[in-house]
């Protein structure tokens, strides 16, 4: 790929060379503020961990997230993207007022659905959380109540958000709807590192708070400079609304049953031993990691044009950028998968290994990260795939898909966490996320006019080979390092980490370049020309080298 990306700092608009760089730009920005949200986030759990150890206090904090949570998904981001963004993008290409109007009423319908919500939440959060957590003591399902009560308000601020961040997609200004995750966790460390100390677990509750508020106020300023204006309207009449709200409840249901199926493992998981539920959410929240920085970054880079393409009957086209996201998200997911099944133990300490996480929580927590990573390359997957359907303007396929993905996790989950704890609760995750993106991928080749399978399959069987040797390399180079750097401290097993991770990644590179993979080749071509211009490569010609 040549030529730069030319940013005009005052509205970050990107000025595209190519279909291919346009996504790598959006998704490359969405990834590099995800990324800080990441950071922000395992400092978060890491500080989490070192206080209270994967014990009672965070089982009933994790606990007393899974309602307020399975509200906001049900008319989330995810919901509300895929309802609401195919109308806003029709509107706006013919009447960008019309769209700010629409834009506005959807608010003041979500907005009032999601307070009514947050209120019912707190006042019966007494019952809610004792159907939730039957294995609880007295004392656990009390404080599991109060935080639950704290943490429901929550949802109201990120729902509103969501309609305002999907203005800010379809505007494709993609700053402030990255970085408005960061506000978000920076508010939870605050109130992990200021308020628990003083106020105990609530304390934490109240941080999220403050971290959903700083969510919208920073989305919101974004979209008000775009020409958003928020005026009160309840249009139930309006066309536009209707057909959204038509859109947005298979989507909702599909979350929604999604979300049944999260708090139903964390039932299950509350009459296992202590600290199962909370190893088993620490290591969610490790191989979400990758999830999110790609397989959510390129979805939603790719979305609006997917939108696009399929609104103008585009088969081409729809291809075309359905290949292009696919196939980079494959290229880092390979990587990304042998990195956390070999790296597992070393990032488990680093990240979590503190104060009161001792070894048996390590144990717990890894166990369930090595379980998550058989299914995260179809965890990566699966935002692209759906989005590919929502550009359709279809929610109820993968609707069904998903409840049949939840029904397979649940029973999974019934089976194996009984014998084998919070990595029997991982393995019905991986399953379910199999499950899901094969069968979405089938039904969306069926779909699609055409479809570039060839090309496809050639790039995904180079990434698999380059994939293989990077773990061979990663699983001889970690006893070599470990001789040296020793790894009994946090020294020693994060070097171990780092080092076998970077001649990994060099394996599976060369090795990608010697198979002639297109994606890595350009990724190591552009690595080249701004980092390494005076080393010769085993790939272009004279003006390559020169960059």
């Amino acid at each position: 790929m040549r030529g730069a990306f030319v940013v005009q700092y005052r509205d970050m608009t990107l000025q595209r060379p190519t279909t291919s760089q346009s996504l790598a730009a959006s998704a490359v920005l969405i990834g590099v503020l995800g990324i800080a949200s990441r950071v922000l986030g395992l400092l978060r759990d890491r500080a989490l961990a070192s206080a209270y150890g994967a014990g009672p206090v965070l089982d009933a904090y994790q606990a007393a997230f899974r309602i307020p949570d399975f509200a906001y998904n049900i008319l989330g981001l995810a919901a509300l993207s895929a309802a609401f963004l195919p109308t806003f993008v029709r509107l706006r290409s013919s009447d960008r007022e019309r769209a700010m109007a629409f834009a506005s009423r959807v608010f003041s319908v979500v907005a009032c659905a999601l307070a009514a919500v947050a209120a019912f939440g707190a006042l019966a959060a007494g019952p809610l959380y004792r159907v939730l957590a039957p294995g609880f003591s007295p004392e656990q399902l009390a404080l599991t109540t109060a935080l639950g009560r704290v943490l429901f308000p929550a949802t109201f601020f990120l729902g509103c958000s969501a309609v305002v961040g999907g203005i800010l997609q379809a505007e494709q200004r993609f700053l402030a709807f990255a970085a408005a995750p960061i506000a978000y966790n920076a508010g939870i460390i605050v109130g992990v590192l200021a308020l628990a100390p003083a106020m105990g677990p609530v304390g934490i509750a109240l941080g999220v708070l403050l971290g959903a508020a700083a969510h919208l106020m920073l989305q919101w300023i974004a979209a008000s400079r775009v020409g958003f204006r928020f005026r009160i309207t309840f249009a139930w009449g309006d066309a536009d609304v209707r057909a959204t709200a038509r859109r947005l409840l298979p989507r909702a249901l599909a979350l929604g049953a999604s979300q049944v199926q999260l708090v139903v493992i964390a039932a299950i998981a509350t009459t296992l031993t202590a600290g199962t539920l909370a190893a088993f959410a620490f290591a969610v929240n490790i191989q979400s990691v990758p999830i999110a920085l790609v397989g959510v970054a390129f979805a939603l880079a790719a979305f609006p044009r997917l939108a696009g393409a399929a609104a103008a009957g585009d088969g081409a086209a729809f291809q075309r950028h359905f290949s292009a996201a696919f196939r980079q998200v494959a290229l880092l997911a390979f990587p990304a998968t042998v990195g956390l099944l070999t790296l597992k133990a070393q990032g488990v300490r680093v990240l979590l290994g503190a104060g009161a996480f001792d070894w048996d929580d390590t144990v717990r927590t890894l166990d369930a990260l090595e379980a998550f990573g058989y299914g995260l390359p179809f965890a990566m997957f699966i935002p692209l795939l759906t989005r590919s359907f929502y550009a359709f303007e279809d929610t109820r396929t993968p609707f069904i898909v998903s409840i049949l993905a939840d029904v397979i996790g649940i029973a999974v989950a019934w089976v194996l966490g009984h014998t084998l704890g919070a990595r029997g609760l991982a393995f019905a995750i991986a399953a379910a996320s199999a499950f899901q993106a094969t069968v979405l991928l089938a039904l969306l080749r069926a779909r699609a006019t055409e479809f570039d399978d060839r090309r496809i399959l050639a790039a995904v069987g180079r990434f698999a080979c380059a994939a293989l040797a990077m773990g061979v390399v990663i699983q001889f180079v970690k006893p070599i390092v470990a001789a040296w750097t020793g790894t009994d401290t946090f020294v020693g097993i994060g070097l171990q980490g780092v080092l076998a991770a970077a001649v990994g990644l060099a394996a599976y590179f060369a090795v990608g370049i010697l198979l002639r993979s297109e994606e890595i080749t350009a990724l190591a071509r552009a690595f080249h020309r701004r980092v390494l211009r005076a080393v010769a490569l085993p790939f272009g010609g004279a003006d390559e080298a020169r960059g």
